[in-house]
């Protein structure tokens, strides 16, 4: 006779499940909680400091109406705030996830952006600063990830198959590999090889992600 058919059986010495106890569930969840919150926090703090740092800049100095005030403060807070909410809710996991990751992206961007203008203002410019070139990098994987991954993984998560779930990893490379190579900083005038060639790269992992939209 199976246990089920017998009913509940005390077994001396045998402790409830953790869901049945519900100090035990809380503790598993609050260092998940603790996490998200804290990367929320450290995304709206780190595009606060930057905003500080850079809002006093003239926005018609930077090349192609880009400035990083303008595309970055307002998509790191609400993009890690809401990430941070969303991830709570089990069919929200996946995008909610790719939000959070791509605001605290973009408020790091913003932090290098103003550490890199509060430098150049005391010591003047420095060809190859590290803060510059660390703020391309966090600004390029903000924009390719949330060109490439986000729309893949939107409204709540699921692919339209397995085979989307190598091309979300495809997508996902393709955004991080140019981004890297723009860093690397190709020997042209003005950029211009640099930014066709991560705008081709992030334009094909773009691609997929409309056909997986497409195709749902």
């Amino acid at each position: 006779m199976t246990a089920f058919r017998l009913g509940r059986v005390a077994v001396p010495g045998a402790t409830a499940p953790p869901l049945a106890n519900p100090a035990v569930a809380s503790r598993s969840r609050s260092p998940a909680l603790a996490v998200r919150i804290g990367l929320a926090g450290v995304a709206a703090v780190s595009a606060a400091v930057g905003w500080v740092l850079f809002a006093d800049t003239d926005p018609t100095l930077w090349w192609g109406d880009f400035w990083p005030v303008r595309q970055l403060l307002a998509p790191a807070i609400a993009f890690s705030i809401g990430g941070a909410v969303l991830i709570g809710y089990r069919k929200a996991r996946w995008p909610a996830a790719a939000l959070l990751i791509c605001g605290l992206l973009a408020g790091i961007a913003l932090l290098f952006a103003g550490l890199w203008w509060d430098r150049t203002l005391k010591h003047g410019f420095l060809e190859g600063n590290p803060l510059f070139i660390a703020n391309g990098v966090a600004t390029g994987l903000f924009i390719g990830l949330s060109l490439a991954v986000l729309p893949q993984l939107y409204p709540d998560g699921p692919l339209p198959g397995r085979l989307w779930k190598v091309l979300l990893g495809v997508a996902a490379g393709l955004a991080v590999v140019a981004t890297l190579r723009y860093a690397h900083n190709f020997a042209t005038i003005d950029d211009q090889v640099e930014w066709y060639f991560w705008s081709t790269v992030v334009g094909l992992a773009e691609l997929i992600a409309l056909a997986s939209l497409f195709v749902r």
